[in-house]
């Protein structure tokens, strides 16, 4: 960024947002009542949180950004061709599974 420039906050979002830590995230409760996310490895820090309800959907990020783009690219498939598609396919699991993990 030059000098004297104001900030593109728009564009400092798109650079930051993808490079974003991947998943899967994990929690871990602090003394303080505080709650500490990681990336599962236990190294890499990706949050900290006050409500629990908060760190629950964090932790689920990865996941539901993984379903949320298999959906986004094969929503129009799905609906001209909706016999390809059973309502226990392992991508509706899977996104069940992680709206089960971001709901308190």
């Amino acid at each position: 960024m030059s000098k004297g420039k104001p900030w593109n906050h728009a564009e400092i979002l798109r650079e930051n947002m993808s490079k974003h830590t991947p998943g899967p995230w994990i929690t871990k409760d602090r003394k303080d009542g505080l709650m500490n996310i990681y990336h599962a490895d236990g190294v890499q820090d990706v949050a900290l949180c006050a409500k629990p309800a908060d760190a629950l959907l964090i932790v689920a990020a990865p996941a539901l950004l993984e379903a949320l783009k298999w959906y986004a690219d094969n929503a129009i498939n799905m609906l001209n061709h909706p016999e390809n598609y059973r309502a226990n396919d392992s991508h509706v699991r899977k996104a069940r599974a992680a709206i089960r993990q971001a709901t308190p």
